[in-house]
């Protein structure tokens, strides 16, 4: 049983790790692909909706004007104009009147349509990939021996630092 005891424990010592500050002697880094990011200023065209007619009727009513928008006025005079030339007799007051509804309402929805944009100066995050510093490895004298570890921080030159040794 003794004999058992002491094999445990040569085996317990001899798989242990043991403490030890060492001089480092060489650093080299480690590089990687590392996600980085960044905000960079980016111009860009936001654009508004120019708005809704408040009014489905004949001559819609709403944004700047009776007529409903400056192109829907120009719509009108410009329907008013064609219906005016297709239209004969009796049949020209109801082409007339036909004419401006339509341009009215073709030069509405235009309006509506068209909207208004401007140039915009916002911040933008932007990930991208690059080869950075991951780590290093540095090259430690024990005693007469030389190891090499690895360590996220980059030591000194004559630094003196921990490391562990297993012993095997």
């Amino acid at each position: 049983m003794k004999k058992l005891a002491l094999a445990v424990g040569i085996l317990a010592i001899s798989t242990s790790a043991l403490a030890e500050t060492a001089r480092v002697i060489d650093v080299e880094p480690i590089f990687g692909n590392v996600v980085k990011t960044e905000t960079v200023p980016v111009i860009k065209s936001v654009c508004y909706d120019a708005g809704r007619r408040n009014s489905k009727g004949l001559i819609e009513k709403g944004i700047n004007s009776g007529f409903g928008s400056q192109e829907g006025l120009l719509g009108t005079v410009i329907g008013y104009g064609i219906g005016n030339e297709i239209g004969g007799g009796s049949g020209n007051e109801i082409a007339k009147v036909l004419g401006a509804v339509i341009g009215n309402k073709v030069g509405n929805t235009r309006a509506a349509t068209k909207g208004h944009c401007e140039m915009v100066e916002t911040v933008e995050t932007q990930r991208f990939y690059a080869k950075d510093i991951i780590a290093y490895n540095v090259d430690v004298q024990l005693g007469n021996e030389i190891y090499t570890v690895r360590r996220k921080q980059e030591p000194m030159l004559g630094d003196y630092i921990r490391v562990s040794v297993n012993v095997q």
